[in-house]
């Protein structure tokens, strides 16, 4: 009686226009499965199929060229290989002459369908994986060659080591890993170099053998999961009782482990050694009871890890859609606070910052520079304030002149004074002369109100009007008179001797900021001060206004500028510090509201890193255990490519 070899297969399609993996073959000496490459093999051609024409992928036409092929050289190269299967130079002859056969294929079907080869740099003619197995029983003992191309995957579902894979992806960082990879860098199409994988293992118990695409296994969370489901279908789903084991595995595999699969979904295989249904669930029993809990295990903790997985992927939306309005509302508040520069915990974070240093010193020299055109402005006031001022030096020259006269003998030379200040018995040319000077005086209107309008050259009436009202002067026209009768010629000498007098100049520099502290002002000098003081008052207080804009404003235009320049150092300052020293820096701010929700965010994003870890960390432990037996390509020596 010879060894028993079953072969099984099945397919689900999932895919409008039609599955693009090839129909499986499963045959006791072989089994093929192609899987099309959609994205890359997306380009559709008209061809003709039972009497009419139809609309395929080049992907969908590319697998099922490449299966054709691979059968058809299987079946005239099979015993060629049997022969050469433990030397490597035979083996890769076989290899060689496969690929050949492929390319060939792919040139014959690209005539035969006149179709003309996309030109794009990202499409593909035909493009496919590959994943095949050779089997050659020998007494218990059966020897598998397997050869791949691409993401397809040759596997043994061993009773003593569970589920082994003889095949490993072409794509990039696959070694070690646990789950499979999206960056395919070899698959078969027309036109292109690719490679064929190859390697030769020799099972010596009871098993299956299985080809299959990446349908079957890529959306299972973990190897573990995929073996469970196999055997959890073997033990719980599958009839004891049906025509062959390998047809009752494959119809149970097919109707209870992909239902819910959105892709295309193929797999091809042999049972070998196992007689019956019963038998396969009676040599899987030790494994999944060995092996059940750390199956569950690794559901458990892959379940954790995506839970904290999904809580960080929360906190980075939450972070990543109020990113530009948290960076706004700290750009305002960092400027804010910079253009006061007022005391408070964000300026005070602010002031450690190395790049504070080169704000400090540009804002002083702004200082500098906007307070020195300032004060140069301010010191050639001008305008009434400065005629005023002159006015009022003219003025306290004459009460210090009459007030030195009345200190030494307590009148004026030539006049005299009563205490009632009404002045008599001058000469006629010294008070026509003082009459000329009072005439002269700009503020004599104003100091004296007329009785009679007229100009001043009518001298006679306004003379007339002023003898009488020195007669009977008030306070005001009795300095009026006395400052006026000090400006005659008789008193030169001592106006062009107060003019140099470092003393006077003292005196009168006082007088103008003080003009109620000064003995020897009038009231009339003191009356002028103050409106002298007010005018300049004025003038002063608008060249301060208008510097003080010109400051703010090129204040603030720095800000902006050292903030632009030196974001990336603030906020990587700011945001590395813990929540509560942020949420300390903002606490006086306007917007502190408006971080609370980005505050929790980073709280709860902060805190799932060690988490994890921790979760990754009990999978990459159970994984090391299982890989070891998983990988089975490692262990294979007989193994290359071409």
């Amino acid at each position: 009686m010879g060894v028993s070899v079953e072969p099984f297969q099945f397919q689900i399609g999932n895919k409008d226009g039609g599955c693009e993996d090839a129909p499986p073959v499963a045959e006791a000496c072989y089994s093929i499965v192609c899987d099309g490459l959609g994205g890359a093999g997306s380009t559709k051609y008209p061809v003709q199929e039972d009497g009419g024409t139809v609309n395929r992928t080049s992907a969908y036409l590319g697998a099922r060229i490449v299966s054709a092929a691979v059968e058809c050289y299987f079946k005239e190269n099979r015993e060629f290989l049997e022969q050469y299967l433990r030397e490597r130079e035979g083996i890769d002859l076989f290899v060689q002459g496969l690929k050949d056969k492929i390319a060939e294929a792919l040139e014959s079907g690209l005539e035969r369908l006149q179709i003309e080869p996309s030109r794009s740099r990202t499409l593909k003619v035909f493009p496919t994986t590959l994943a095949s197995a050779l089997y050659f029983p020998s007494d218990d003992r059966l020897r598998v060659a397997a050869v791949w191309a691409g993401d397809s995957r040759v596997y043994i579902l061993s009773p003593s080591k569970g589920l082994q894979l003889l095949s490993v992806d072409d794509a990039e960082g696959t070694a070690g890993q646990m789950n499979s990879s999206s960056s395919m860098n070899n698959c078969i199409s027309l036109h292109h170099n690719f490679r064929l994988n190859y390697t030769v293992f020799e099972m010596e118990e009871p098993g299956v053998v299985f080809c299959c695409s990446d349908g079957c296994f890529d959306y299972m969370k973990s190897p573990l999961h995929f073996e469970w489901l196999l055997l959890n279908t073997i033990l719980e789903c599958m009839p004891s009782s049906g025509d062959s084991p390998g047809s009752v595995f494959a119809g149970s595999v097919r109707d209870f482990m992909y239902r819910t699969i959105g892709d295309d979904t193929t797999m091809a295989g042999i049972c070998f050694r196992i007689e019956s249904a019963a038998e396969m669930k009676k040599i899987y029993q030790a494994r999944m009871a060995a092996f059940g809990k750390d199956a569950e295990r690794m559901n458990e903790y892959i379940g954790e890890l995506r839970a904290v997985q999904a809580g960080r992927d929360a906190a980075k939306k939450v972070l990543r859609l109020q990113e530009s309005h948290v960076k706004e509302v700290v750009r305002t508040e960092v400027c804010r606070v910079l253009s006061r520069q007022v005391q408070s915990p964000l300026y005070d974070f602010l002031t450690g910052l190395p790049c504070y240093r080169g704000f400090r010193d540009k804002a002083r020299d702004i200082d500098t520079k906007i307070s020195g055109r300032r004060g140069r402005e301010l010191d050639g006031i001008g305008g009434r304030a400065m005629r005023l001022k002159e006015e009022c030096r003219y003025l306290l020259r004459c009460d210090y002149v009459r007030a030195g006269y009345e200190a030494a003998d307590g009148s004026i030379p030539s006049l005299v004074k009563r205490q009632d200040r009404a002045y008599v018995g001058t000469l006629a040319a010294q008070v026509m002369e003082t009459c000329i000077k009072l005439l002269e005086r700009p503020d004599l209107g104003r100091v004296v109100p007329l009785s009679m309008v007229g100009e001043r050259e009518q001298h006679l009436p306004v003379l007339t009007e002023i003898l009488r009202l020195l007669k009977n002067p008030d306070g005001m026209v009795a300095d009026l008179w006395e400052q006026s009768y000090c400006t005659t010629s008789m008193f030169a000498a001592e106006h062009e001797r107060l003019k140099g007098d470092r003393e006077f100049d003292r005196l009168a520099e006082k007088a103008l900021q003080e003009p109620e502290q000064c003995r020897f002002a009038s009231r009339l000098t003191q009356k002028r001060i103050q409106e002298y003081q007010s005018a300049a008052f004025r003038e002063r207080n608008a060249v301060q206004g208008r510097y003080d804009g010109i400051r703010k404003r090129r204040f603030e235009e720095f800000v902006q500028e050292f903030y632009k320049e030196n974001e990336e150092e603030i906020l990587d300052a700011l945001f590395g510090q813990p929540l509560s020293m942020f949420r300390q820096l903002f606490r006086e701010s306007p917007v502190a509201g408006q971080l609370n929700d980005w505050i929790k965010a980073r709280k709860a994003l902060d805190g799932t890193g060690d988490d994890i870890r921790a979760a990754q960390k009990r999978i990459d432990s159970l994984w090391e255990v299982y890989r070891t037996d998983y990988e089975l390509f490692n262990d294979v020596r007989m193994k290359g490519e071409v």
